[in-house]
Parts: structure tokens; sequence; C-alpha cells
């Protein structure tokens, strides 16, 4: 992180301002170091250059494991001092969900050129390049930073990327050239300012949540007035299959070792891929119409080790809810936000955005 970036940062448990203590830098960031609360004293490690802004219990679960040689040369504390910070039944969840993730990005961290349609598809009609340019922008659960790599390509004036798992280490190396803030944090306790956020986002994220709405009404708690949000989340509209096939499947994949089932992802993936070839050879004699119909159609201008990391995805994530428009409606409603729209969207997802 670069040392001024603390000005984004407040304490999880008092809201107050974070001192930075530097132990090493490389260039003009802070690769190792410590945040501490000017009020409450708590601490948190800054790790390869990411502040890991988590309550204990997390910290110790999703950060220690990985990092222990920091831990060990710093001599960093990470017990318990309060009941509040024993891990409950969510607390387990998160942490199950935050390991399947790290392992998927980290197994896979490529940005590909083919997300950058993914982004304008995602983010329209609703969030533009015109409003990225000169914001600071926040990304709820950016994994290794697939949607957050044109946050900083659109000129942003911050592109701050927030994810529970050690996809963060992905995310940095990702938008390390724009200079963004990455930082390891739970969506229930938000590390951000939220007076200096212009926008808002949360992709793919909070359908995967112990209480999703819950996480969205956090994000709203933390906006200023006048800055914007978007969110998606799966819908159920045109989701039968990942309803009735996928969903019976997971009950077993999902407790299944995470590298015996990354190696069984192989099989859908080869059967995805030999239907996008068949798509491709009706493409190419002009059957266009004819080529969309084959399933899984949005696959093929993918490579395949990418089909794999997404059928993990599918498999192996903990939870995952498909939702109903009328349920959504009643978030963005009760959260009272003003001009809110939401649309479905073509791949089986739901997208909603606002002004707080």
């Amino acid at each position: 992180m670069i040392p001024k970036d603390v000005e984004y940062l407040k304490c999880i448990n008092c809201g107050h301002d974070l001192l930075l203590k530097v132990f090493e830098t490389e260039k003009d960031e802070c690769v190792e170091g410590k945040l501490s609360c000017k009020h409450c004293n708590e601490e948190w490690p800054v790790i390869n250059a990411i502040p890991r802004l988590l309550p204990k219990n997390l910290l110790k679960n999703l950060v220690l494991p990985y990092h222990k040689d920091f831990f060990d040369k710093y001599h960093f504390d990470v017990s318990e001092k309060n009941r509040s910070d024993k891990s409950s039944n969510d607390d387990k969840l998160k942490s199950k969900t935050a390991q399947s993730f790290g392992f998927e990005w980290l197994k896979y961290p490529k940005i590909l050129n083919q997300f950058e349609k993914d982004w304008e598809r995602y983010f329209h009609p609703f969030i533009t390049r015109k409003d990225i340019k000169g914001s600071v922008v926040a990304d709820f659960g950016c994994g290794m930073a697939k949607h957050g790599y044109f946050i900083g390509k659109y000129a942003s004036k911050k592109y701050i990327g927030l994810d529970l798992s050690e996809a963060t280490e992905a995310a940095y190396r990702n938008t390390k050239k724009f200079k963004p803030l990455i930082v390891q944090a739970d969506i229930y306790h938000i590390p951000l300012k939220g007076e200096k956020i212009d926008i808002c986002y949360s992709i793919g994220v909070l359908h995967h949540l112990p209480n999703p709405e819950n996480g969205f009404i956090s994000i709203i708690k933390n906006m200023r007035k006048g800055s914007k949000i978007f969110m998606w989340v799966y819908g159920q509209r045109g989701n039968s299959r990942a309803l009735y096939l996928y969903n019976p499947i997971r009950f077993v994949t999902t407790r299944m070792n995470r590298k015996f089932l990354y190696n069984l992802c192989h099989i859908p993936a080869i059967a995805v891929h030999s239907l996008n070839s068949v798509s491709k050879g009706l493409s190419k004699i002009g059957l266009k119409k004819s080529a969309r119909l084959i399933p899984f159609s949005y696959y093929t201008d993918f490579p395949y080790t990418f089909k794999v990391s997404d059928t993990f995805d599918t498999l192996g994530t903990p939870t995952q809810i498909y939702y109903k428009m009328s349920e959504i409606d009643s978030w963005f409603k009760h959260s009272k936000l003003k001009k809110y729209q939401l649309e479905y969207d073509v791949v089986q997802g739901i997208k909603g955005y606002g002004v707080k």
C-alpha cells in the first residue's frame, strides 16, 4: 500500500483513524507494516503491501496460516481478547467460502481480454467509463480483480479492492501498475471511510454470504450521501439448470477436497469446451443464430483453463443463493436508495443501481 492511502482507512472496531508504521518498503510502497487505531489501539498487519483489516478470529483463520513468517518475525498477536471475536457459524462459513475463492483465484489469477467485454455487460447502462474517470471506486469482493483491473485502466482516482480471501494477493499483482489500495477485509466490518468513496460495487459476491441482505446493508450504511452503488447477484429466472442440477450436485462437491474437486472439474470443462467448438463451427459457416442456441455458448471465446476455474466456482463454493427480482427490489426499497433501477442480466443475473 502507498502510505498516504491510510487516509481511506478506518478502525473496524470504533471507526477512528489509523496510524501506519512501516517495517519494509519497496519503491514508494509499504510492503510490510502495522496499522494501529489512534483510539482503541487495536492493531492489524500489512503483508505484501496488503492491509489485513479483519476481526481477530478471521485474521487467525485466514491470514496466519499463509503468512506465519510475518507473525513470528514481528511477534504479531492474534489472540482473541473478547467474546465477540470468537467464531460463530457465520464466521466458519465465511472462512470456508474465503478459502474456496482464495484457492480458485490463486490457481487462475489471469486477466483475460474477454473480461473487458464482461465489464461493459455488467455495468451497462448504470456505470460508464466516464463515471469511473477521476472517481474513488470501492470493489466489495474483488477476487483477483477481474473487474477492478478495468477500474484502474479507465483512470479512476483510486481503485480500492476488498476481499475476505487470499485472492487479494492476485488482485494486488494484477492492478499494481494502477497503484491500488487492496485490503483483506470482511464486508460486515468495512474498514473504509465512506465519505471518501464515490462509487461502490459488488459483482457476484453477495449471494455467497451467510446473510446477503445484511452484507448489502453494510455497504449502504458506509456510503456517503450522493455516492453510487451497483450490484449483481444470481437470479432465478432462466436458471433452472443451476437450481435443479448444479445445486443437488453441490451437496456432494462442496464437501470434497479442493484439489481433488479442481481436477474433477476438467470433466465438465471438456464437455463445455467441446460444445463451444461446435458453436464456433456453426458461426464460421454463417449459422450464428444456431450457434447461440448451443448450451454454454457464453464460454465460446474463453480459454479452456478458465472453464475449469469457472466450473470449480460453481461446484466448490459453500453456499450460493438465487434471487427473484421482487426480493432484490425490497433490498433497494428498504435501503431508501434514490433513483434505483433493477434489470435482468443476459447471463441469468439481476443487477441493480442506486444513489445514497
